[in-house]
This record gives structure tokens, sequence and C-alpha cells, in this order.
């Protein structure tokens, strides 16, 4: 009966692990062209823009299995983030510094102007927090909810041998389910620098105030937080230079040096999964077991069908990276926003372990 039991368990995890898609999402009704720009975290809802190929109107959608692509009514609107259930989109559109908005809600227009240094405002996974930056008392990273208005972020204490000017700038890129935990980066500079030099180090923001993110020798690290885990404790951080490298920063351990992922820019905002366990950025998929992969072999690992797509391009992943979105070109030769299943970073493992010990056992 036991061996009955274990080997049903096994079937199922193998079940769940197997199943695998591949969809492209269409355009907006007389639109030629699709981008998805975020993934909800539990994987059900893509929010992108469209847009009249090689024109600048752009129209922010939802996409959902079950309703298709739906408008969100905005005249040059573009979607960035979206909550973990993907009731709650926020974005930026022409005359509105940031918008929120929910299905069969007014839209509400939040003073938070965003940063020509970052992607946009962010959301928390609850939908309740929007973080970008305000111009109260400078270019400051700050927070927004509905009850509380715009709050500006406080400024980390001074790491050693560095100047942190209380007027300089801050930007707030990542924010996590309940907005306990923000990051972006503040600027600072040495005591060598000239005083016109400001540089920016990995900021992280708790209840208990800021904090500079230091490397091993108490330094600040030059860079800027681009995502974070659900609970907070695991973010994305970009470093700046010459050649941008990806760190994987954890509370436990601090700073994981990330080989191979190529930072695309405008192209495609780099995202980490809920658990913290899976990176995206551009072309690329990270995991801790196998390093960076390009997209397309991940998908054909998986079993999805993509034939006669290109130049696929990752925008979105969900908290356990069992589902992603992007855009590429479709075998029509558009720009279109897709939609994928896959197996969870993992699964297979555990399914080759579980199998393989039911074989052991039938033995026996």
């Amino acid at each position: 009966m036991k061996l009955e039991v274990f080997v049903t368990t096994t079937a199922v995890f193998v079940g769940v692990a197997s199943a695998q898609s591949f969809q492209g999402l269409g355009m907006l009704p007389s639109y030629t062209s699709s981008r998805a720009a975020d993934l909800s975290g539990d994987g059900t809802t893509v929010i992108g823009n469209t847009n009249p190929q090689g024109q600048a109107s752009v129209r922010a959608w939802r996409w959902r299995a079950e309703s298709g692509m739906e408008d969100f009514g905005l005249e040059n609107a573009g979607a960035r983030g979206v909550s973990h259930d993907g009731e709650t989109v926020v974005g930026q559109s022409f005359g509105v510094p940031t918008y929120r908005w929910q299905a069969g809600q007014p839209t509400v227009s939040v003073p938070l102007p965003g940063s020509n240094l970052q992607p946009g405002p962010g959301i928390s996974g609850d939908g309740v927090t929007v973080i970008g930056n305000s111009n109260s008392g400078g270019y400051q990273a700050a927070r927004w909810s509905v009850s509380g208005g715009v709050t500006n972020l406080p400024i980390p204490p001074t790491p050693a041998g560095t100047i942190v000017n209380p007027f300089g700038s801050s930007v707030a890129f990542a924010v996590n389910q309940d907005a306990s935990v923000i990051g972006g980066a503040r600027g600072f500079r040495y005591f060598s620098d000239s005083i016109s030099v400001q540089r920016f180090g990995v900021c992280r923001w708790t209840a208990s105030g800021g904090q500079f993110l230091l490397d091993a020798s108490g330094q600040p690290v030059e860079g800027v937080v681009y995502d974070a885990s659900s609970d907070g404790n695991t973010l994305l951080v970009l470093g700046s230079g010459s050649t941008s490298s990806f760190f994987r920063w954890t509370q436990a351990g601090g700073y994981q040096s990330i080989a191979g992922l190529v930072f695309g820019a405008n192209d495609a905002i780099p995202r980490i999964s809920g658990d913290g366990s899976t990176i995206i950025s551009f072309d690329k998929m990270w995991t801790q077991s196998r390093g960076a992969l390009p997209i397309t072999q991940i998908l054909t690992e998986s079993g999805a069908t993509f034939t006669g797509w290109t130049n696929l391009v990752a925008t979105g992943i969900d908290f356990d990276g069992s589902h992603l979105c992007g855009y590429g070109t479709n075998p029509m030769g558009q720009t279109e926003a897709w939609y994928a299943t896959i197996p969870a970073p993992g699964a297979g493992a555990v399914c080759a372990i579980l199998a393989l010990a039911a074989s052991r056992r039938r033995r026996r």
C-alpha cells in the first residue's frame, strides 16, 4: 500500500513537471505589434504595450487566458509592473507621471514622476504600494499608498570613507510582496573624489531604515537593485561600470556574482522569480544549478513548440519560474508578446529522484 501511494505521488510530480506550452498573445485591434512587460507572481497575468509598427503611440494592456488582451483605455500609456494576483498595474502615460490601474476602478494618478535612470515605477506584490521617485527635497526614492500618500525613503548611514550628501539623489527600483523591503540606490562619493562626482551605491530599505549593501571589504557596491524576491531576502543587483555585472544578493550570504547574463537596457528589464531562485535578463535565464542558458534552449528542453519564432526576449517570470513572458518576432515577421509554461527549475531533478526511489522500492 505504501508503495502504491509513493508511485502515485511520483506520477503527479512528473505530470506537473511535464506541462509545457508557448503561445503568441496577439495585438490589440488595429495595432500591429505587442511587447510583454511583466508577469504576475501567480503566473496568470501578462501586462504589456502595443503600438502601430514604427509609430510612437502606445497602448497598455493586460492579458489572461480566459479573457485575452484587455485595453486599459489610456492614451499613450505604458504598463510597467503588476501585482502578484494580476489585479493591479502601474505604468506611465502622457500627462500622468505614474498611474495605478485596477479593473473596474477609476485609474489613480500617483505623484511619483519616476526617473530617467530606472525602467519605471514598481508595485508591491499585494498591489498596495507604488515605489518610484519624488521631487520633494531633491530627487529622492519614495513610496506611495492610498492611505499614506508619498513618503521619501530615509538616508542610509554613511559608510566609512565616504560622503553622503543629504540633498543627493536616490532611486527606488524594486519592492517585495508587502513593501517591507524596497531596493534601489543612493548617491555617494569617496573622500578622494572631486565634489562634482556622484556614485550610486546599492541600497535596501526596510522598516528599520536604509542601508548600503556593502562588499566584503566594507565598501559600497556601485550599482542598483533591479528586482526583489517576494520575501525581500534575495535581491537582483546590477553593478555599474563599462560592462554591467549581475549579482544575486541574499541576507544570509551577501553578494554572489552571476555570469553569462546580458543586460538588455530598455529592451528587457532584468527580473528575479518570487522565490529568488531564478533570474531572467534579455535572452537568458539563470539558475544556481545550470547557470545562464538561452531562453530558446529552456523552451526547447521543456518541449514547448515555437516554430517560426525568432529573437525571443524574456521580460517576466512568476514565483517559481514555471511561467515566462516576453516578446519576439513571430512567423509573420511582426513583434509579438508571448507566454510560456515550463517545468519549474528543479522540478526535473525532484521527479528524477522520486522516480529512482520508486524503481528501487519495486525491486525490493
